[in-house]
């Protein structure tokens, strides 16, 4: 399909890799319910490729282009939080609680889940999670929230990225699967979240997860065979460098 626009390069602001922006939240803590609560442990984060397998992912799998084709930016195409996502994310002795992707995040990236807030199931499977109470720790600020509406589910590549970098000649389920990704998705707080935007490498790396953070963006281009731009490959090629402990020397240039 030929895009019905283009522009060669992207805007770039630098930031420095070195700066943290941070801001201090007063948070409220939720106080859980008798139903469905019981102080559970799920901490987790999405599965990391290893050093060696995202550096070979940027050299040798991942297509550099200096040029973005797409056609005008539909972000609502994407269906995040879709309810035609829901899987199941808590039993209990009598019933299987429902999760579209917002409280599957939640769940999974909580230091402690407190309570599951629950409510009818649309389609009459039973009952879904609508919120929950616990505790997080946002690995981009380190902020630690402990009241869901200071909490915002983070694209680590963000949508707008993948847009241009190749979603636009999606289809529609393609676009779906992509919104709701849980391997490309984080809880992180509103304020770093906000800050972050549409931004990605090198405009906008989380310092205090710069690792982590790089091997998810590659991970997640290659499974879905996203270009990227020159710039945005020197930065997670530093990145990598820098912060994930990869050794010199690397090779001169990419072998796409």
């Amino acid at each position: 399909m030929k895009a019905s626009s283009c522009f060669t390069g992207i805007l770039v602001f630098i930031i420095d890799l070195n700066v943290v922006i941070a801001s201090q939240l007063r948070l409220n803590s939720s106080k859980p319910s008798d139903d469905y609560s019981g102080n559970i442990n799920v901490k987790g984060t999405p599965n990391l490729i290893s050093n060696e397998v995202a550096w070979n992912y940027l050299w040798t799998e991942l297509r550099i282009t200096t040029t973005a084709c797409g056609k005008p930016y539909e972000k609502d195409s994407f269906r995040y939080n879709d309810i035609r996502k829901v899987k199941p994310c808590k039993t209990t002795d009598s019933e299987v609680l429902w999760c579209t992707v917002r409280p599957q995040i939640l769940i999974r990236d909580a230091e402690l889940v407190t309570e599951y807030i629950i409510e009818a199931y649309k389609n009459g499977h039973g009952w879904f999670v609508k919120d929950v109470a616990g505790y997080w720790e946002s690995p981009y600020d380190l902020q630690k929230p402990t009241n869901t509406h200071l909490i915002e589910i983070d694209h680590v590549v963000p949508l707008y990225n993948a847009w241009i970098s190749g979603a636009f000649n999606w289809d529609s389920e393609t676009k779906s699967n992509f919104g709701n990704d849980v391997e490309n998705l984080l809880a992180v707080s509103d304020i770093s979240n906000q800050i972050k935007g549409e931004w990605g490498p090198p405009d906008y790396v989380p310092i205090l997860y710069a690792c982590p953070f790089a091997k998810i963006w590659i991970n997640t281009k290659k499974r879905y065979r996203l270009h990227m731009f020159e710039m945005e490959f020197q930065a997670l090629r530093d990145i990598l460098v820098m912060y994930c402990g990869v050794k010199l020397p690397w090779p001169v240039n990419p072998t796409h």
